[in-house]
């Protein structure tokens, strides 16, 4: 879903609002209003799509999930804030702050912040490393 939302330049609440308008409208594509005989082909692929995209949202949610796992248990109570703070992880995507405004939200200089978020993105690193290499067994199978 990301790769999709990326792809499209467009924000994951876009893509989601544009696929649940297709299920509302009952829309199967712009080239099936333009190319005749071809339903099943595009009624196929409208689904497939559809469940890439069910796929897609449901594998976010597991990661987000263990992101979250990872950020309570292998980052000490400061690092937490300073990475929900600086990522915002607690106000939805595309929410991300400058070690500056962070650091003004916590009453510290800005370098503290950049140090506390270097290495609490090292811990996150090590923490997930075994999730990304089970995820990328998984791409190339």
């Amino acid at each position: 879903m990301y790769d999709l939302a990326e792809a499209m330049q467009l924000s994951i609440e876009k893509v989601l609002e544009l696929i649940d308008y297709r299920q509302r409208r009952s829309v199967e594509s712009l080239e099936g209003l333009l190319v005749d005989g071809n339903a099943f082909e595009h009624l196929s692929f409208v689904s497939l799509f559809e469940a890439q995209v069910q796929a897609d949202v449901e594998r976010a949610s597991q990661m987000s999930a263990l992101i979250q796992e990872a950020i309570a248990t292998a980052l000490t109570p400061r690092q937490q804030e300073v990475v929900r703070l600086r990522y915002g992880f607690d106000e939805g995507p595309c929410k991300v702050r400058s070690h500056g405004e962070v650091a003004s939200l916590l009453g510290v200089y800005p370098n503290a912040v950049h140090m506390s978020d270097r290495r609490a993105r090292e811990r996150l690193s090590s923490a997930l490393a075994p999730v990304v290499a089970a995820s990328e067994g998984e791409c190339s199978a």
